[in-house]
Parts: structure tokens; C-alpha cells; sequence
């Protein structure tokens, strides 16, 4: 492979020459303003909200909140796992035949909050 084609395993056939040099300079020309812009508003301001996060951690521990976080922490251990399990059973029985399936059908989310239009076609001709 020639130089400049950046097929070849060598690095300097990456190189950018002439026109697509000057297409990658426009191009990061044209992505500077909004980077720039995420910059000022989006990651200087999360990276403050951190470092002043850090200091607060140590109040986080503090006697009087290690109850409140004990409890969170539990309430999540419980409830997440919980219902994901209870979502999985719910799949897995609208996907199987029975009364089951069809105990829970009217509450599956494809036949309540799809308007009719949307709807599958039924397979009954009235």
C-alpha cells in the first residue's frame, strides 16, 4: 500500500496529506464550537460538583446519617433484584400458553398502550 492510503500497518501511512488534511482541519474546525460549549457547561461544572462532592462524603458518614444510609442501601438490595425477578417471571409467562398468560395479558404493555391503529391486526374476521 502507498503512503498517505491509511490501509497499510506501518504508522506513517496514517498521515493525512493535502486534501484530506485540509477536509480534517474543517472538520474539527466545525465540532470546536460545541466542544467547547460542552466544556464550559456540561464537564467543568460536573467536575466542581465532584470535587465538592468529595468533601461532603465525610458528613455523608457522619453517625446520625449511617441509618438512613443502611436502610437506602437495604431498600435497594431488596426491591431491585426483586423486580427484575417478578419483570422476568411476568416475560415468561406471556410468552408461554395457559391461564397465566392470559391472566396477565390485558395488562401487558403492547395491548394497553399502543393505540388501535398500531395494533397487530386481529386474527378474527368481523
Amino acid at each position: 500500500m502507498g503512503k498517505g492510503t491509511g490501509r497499510g500497518a506501518s504508522g506513517d501511512d496514517f498521515l493525512l496529506t493535502g486534501r484530506a488534511y485540509t477536509v480534517s482541519v474543517r472538520a474539527w474546525a466545525f465540532l470546536l464550537p460545541t466542544a467547547l460549549f460542552l466544556l464550559a457547561f456540561t464537564y467543568l461544572p460536573a467536575l466542581r460538583v465532584a470535587v465538592e462532592g468529595l468533601s461532603a462524603l465525610s458528613s455523608l458518614l457522619a453517625p446520625e446519617n449511617l441509618n438512613a444510609l443502611r436502610v437506602t442501601l437495604l431498600y435497594t438490595l431488596l426491591t431491585v433484584p426483586l423486580s427484575i425477578l417478578l419483570g422476568l417471571l411476568a416475560a415468561l409467562a406471556l410468552e408461554g400458553r395457559g391461564f397465566l398468560r392470559q391472566a396477565l395479558r390485558p395488562w401487558s404493555s403492547t395491548r394497553c398502550s399502543c393505540p388501535r391503529w398500531l395494533s397487530p391486526p386481529s386474527s378474527s374476521t368481523s
